[in-house]
């Protein structure tokens, strides 16, 4: 059985795609909760659809976490957050990342050179200020 912690409640990939629906089933299947469950499946929607497809206002999940491409950025970025800052603390949280002791201009060379598709890097400077929690 998955840990009862609040952080991880039950065992799951960082970024699992089920609805809210298909994780109350999962966890009243595993857990063997035995509820009487009902879902209402979503009409309009697919799995393919990024949250801007949907047409419904965005809720801010986080005070840190404040738009789409933050949402999206959150699973990779965030765990770099043990040693470096991922912008908590300015308008664009996981949107950014820095240390003092990184080179902004030669990190954006180095990533840029790595051709990956969407994706392009830009050197910056910032300075956190408090972030609110």
């Amino acid at each position: 059985m998955a840990s009862r912690v609040f952080t991880a409640f039950h065992a799951l990939p960082l970024r699992h795609g089920m609805t809210v629906g298909e994780l109350a089933r999962m966890y009243n299947d595993e857990r063997q909760w035995k509820a009487n469950l009902t879902v209402v499946l979503l009409e309009g929607w697919s799995r393919q659809m990024w949250f801007d497809q949907t047409g419904l206002p965005w809720t801010n999940p986080s005070p840190n976490m404040r738009s789409l491409p933050a949402a999206t950025l959150y699973a990779g970025v965030g765990l770099l957050e043990f040693s470096i800052s991922v912008g908590r603390g300015t308008d664009t949280p996981f949107e950014i990342l820095g240390a003092p002791y990184i080179n902004a201009e030669k990190l954006a060379v180095e990533m840029n050179a790595a051709n990956l598709p969407g994706v392009r890097f830009q050197a910056a400077h910032f300075t956190p200020k408090a972030s609110i929690f």
